[in-house]
């Protein structure tokens, strides 16, 4: 079996932009379906709600282009990370790694302002998994 037509051949910056994947745990055989909702790189891996281990992306040939996805209520998806997200997720690793790596608050600082203020680079921007609870 061949794979689809991947969305950057679509004219999208990314392959995986607004494709339905299948995520599998091999731990304890959880398996779900997730949207990216973006254009944009999706991670190989997640947390399994089921039994807190990681599900990887699996049979990328299963992928689905569907830029006009409905989401469904519990329905996982990649969204965009925000600029607050990435703020905790630095915070979280300098306190995480402070005893091997010590800094000073004015570093902290400056990585912390850095970070917010780059938030688009690496990711562009990091992708966030989120559950869908309906139209807010």
């Amino acid at each position: 079996m061949g794979y689809p037509q991947t969305a950057k051949e679509k004219g999208h910056k990314h392959g995986e932009a607004f494709m339905l994947q299948w995520y599998h745990c091999s731990n304890c055989s959880h398996k779900e379906r997730i949207w990216n909702s973006r254009d944009g790189i999706t991670p190989f891996a997640c947390g399994c709600p089921s039994c807190g281990e990681d599900m990887s992306h699996i049979e990328m040939y299963l992928d689905e282009y569907a830029p006009n996805h409905k989401l469904r209520i519990g329905q996982k998806f990649w969204r965009d990370g925000t600029p607050d997200e990435a703020q905790k997720i630095i915070e979280s690793r300098i306190e995480n790694f402070r005893d091997s790596y010590p800094i000073s608050d004015e570093k902290k600082a400056e990585l912390i302002a850095d970070v917010r203020l780059n938030w688009l680079d690496g990711f562009n921007p990091w992708p966030e998994l989120d559950v869908f609870m309906g139209d807010k």
